[in-house]
C-alpha cells in the first residue's frame, strides 16, 4: 500500500527521483533544455508544487540534505525547492537535452530497390 507519509522524500536524491518518475519524456526534455533565466521563470510556479508536494516547511530531513548539498547551514523553503529544481535540472541536463545531429548527405541510390531489404537472386521470382 502506498502511503501519503512513503511519498514524502528525506533526501534530495528521494525529492529528484520523485520528479522525475511525474515527469513525461516531452517535459523531462522541455525541463533539461531550459537556461537558467527560465529555470528561474519556472521556480516560480513549479517551486509551489516542490515545496507543497514534499512539505517545504515542515520536512526537517529533507531540507537537511538541501542545506548539505549547498554547503550552507540556514535555508529558506523557497531556496530548498530551487535547490531540488537545480538538481533536477543538472541531472536532466547530463540524461535528456536534445541535441541537434547533422545529417550527412546519402548516396545516391543506382538501383531500384535502394534503402530496401537485399534481393536474394538464387530464389526464383513468384510472379
Amino acid at each position: 500500500m502506498d502511503l501519503l507519509i512513503d511519498r514524502i522524500p528525506q533526501t534530495i536524491d528521494q525529492a529528484v527521483d520523485q520528479l522525475l518518475d511525474d515527469l513525461s519524456f516531452h517535459d523531462r526534455s522541455r525541463l533539461a533544455n531550459l537556461d537558467e533565466s527560465r529555470l528561474v521563470q519556472f521556480h516560480k510556479s513549479y517551486g509551489i508544487f516542490i515545496r507543497s508536494e514534499f512539505r517545504l516547511p515542515g520536512n526537517h530531513a529533507l531540507m537537511a540534505s538541501c542545506q548539505r548539498m549547498v554547503g550552507v547551514r540556514r535555508m529558506t523553503p523557497q531556496q530548498a525547492s530551487y535547490v531540488i529544481l537545480r538538481y533536477l535540472h543538472q541531472r536532466l541536463q547530463r540524461e535528456h537535452v536534445l541535441r541537434l545531429v547533422p545529417l550527412e548527405k546519402a548516396p545516391k541510390a543506382s538501383t531500384p530497390n535502394a534503402g530496401g531489404p537485399p534481393i536474394d537472386k538464387s530464389k526464383p521470382n513468384d510472379n
